[in-house]
């Protein structure tokens, strides 16, 4: 697809971002804001545009896949490293060679990166573009991000087509891991999971939830992989359907940002976008939610709906995922009446 203008933005002493921006210049700009912390935008995010009638921003998050950053001093290389590495390449859960995992376990990745400081690169981003207004596209994490800098910054956005609504919450086994019974739908998928924890504690979500913040502070990258896998096969009806390979750099990467997201509860205070939705009933704003989404509960998206009267909310029978028949569907109608 036509690219008009791409590179890399300058936002700190530390980080460039990659932008790529597409298709029509002439028509109101849509800023593609990609699926959960860490990750990255892809062609197969153009499917849901009109080449004559859109004018579309993407680009990938600090430290995310083609973004760029200084590299920081190795901190580790121990015989403990060493050991988790040789067990994720034993699992077969990773494709990674030694000398990337150590750069994955340095904690670079998490310098100067929270909502707030996405929200800051994103004015930033237009800022460079010449871009006063525009107009929000997508889902999951990144509805959250989403309203957050609408509340923050009302007067740049001119509108938002939003999928699987997700209200950050305190703690992780409130998140959508252990949500409302999630193991009663996708039992085979749940005992898979729990399999990888010490028998003693398979019964009891919070003492997983504690074992895997303990792994993931000493850095055992396996429990980012695992708990990865698990999300993927949760998002969708049917999730052999789906390529799960082994896990390269740029994938643990965001798997490695995205859960540390969630336990520090996206750097935002208790029922924040609730809170401040008043803030957002000037900006027209479109719901697409899947009424059997595992991963962004529905009760999530009525309570947005219910906070801003003039929102529209559209339930249709599928699942997470936003290439899922009905979602896209829906979502792809949306998108044309910008």
């Amino acid at each position: 697809m036509k690219i008009y203008k791409s590179g890399y933005l300058k936002i700190d002493d530390i980080h460039e971002i990659y932008f790529e921006c597409k298709w029509n210049p002439k028509s109101q700009p849509i800023l593609f804001l990609h699926w959960w912390p860490g990750a990255w935008f892809s062609i197969k995010d153009e499917q849901f545009f009109d080449l004559e009638n859109h004018n579309i921003i993407f680009f990938d998050q600090r430290w995310a896949w083609r973004s760029r950053w200084k590299k920081l001093k190795n901190q580790w290389d121990n015989n403990e490293i060493k050991r988790f590495y040789n067990e994720i390449i034993n699992k077969g859960l990773a494709n990674v060679s030694f000398e990337e995992y150590i750069s994955l376990v340095n904690k670079e990745y998490l310098i100067n990166n929270t909502t707030w400081d996405l929200i800051d690169d994103i004015n930033k981003l237009l800022d460079f573009l010449w871009i006063e207004k525009v107009h929000l596209f997508w889902g999951s994490w990144w509805s959250a991000l989403a309203l957050v800098y609408s509340i923050n910054f009302p007067e740049r956005v001119k509108s938002m087509v939003l999928r699987g609504i997700y209200l950050p919450v305190p703690k992780i086994y409130d998140d959508f891991f252990f949500w409302n019974g999630v193991e009663k739908i996708y039992s085979d998928i749940w005992e898979e999971f729990i399999n990888n924890f010490p028998e003693k504690i398979r019964s009891n979500k919070r003492l997983i939830v504690e074992y895997i913040k303990n792994q993931m502070d000493n850095w055992n990258l396996i429990y980012n992989i695992l708990l990865d896998i698990f999300e993927t096969k949760i998002m969708y009806l049917d999730w052999r359907k789906v390529s799960i390979d082994p896990y390269e750099e740029k994938d643990i990467r965001a798997a490695i940002i995205e859960f540390r997201y969630l336990y520090n509860w996206c750097f935002l205070k208790k029922k924040y976008i609730l809170k401040n939705a008043y803030k957002l009933e000037n900006i027209p704003i479109k719901i697409v939610q899947g009424r059997y989404d595992l991963v962004c509960p529905p009760e999530d998206a009525y309570k947005l709906y219910k906070a801003l009267p003039k929102s529209k909310l559209e339930f249709v029978l599928w699942w997470h995922s936003a290439y899922d028949e009905e979602v896209f569907k829906k979502l792809k109608e949306f998108v044309e009446k910008i």
